[in-house]
């Protein structure tokens, strides 16, 4: 996949910032944040 078709769709959860625009905010979703920002060296 070339970035240019990454940017057309939107964004799949895999960083804990695209995460906030994919989907609304809950408990779970600040939960896998901050695991995302905890394991980041």
């Amino acid at each position: 996949m070339s970035k240019k078709e990454k940017k057309k769709k939107p964004p799949k959860v895999k960083d804990g910032t695209m995460l906030v625009f994919s989907e609304p905010l809950s408990e779970e979703v600040l939960r896998k944040m901050r695991d995302h920002f905890a394991n980041l060296p």
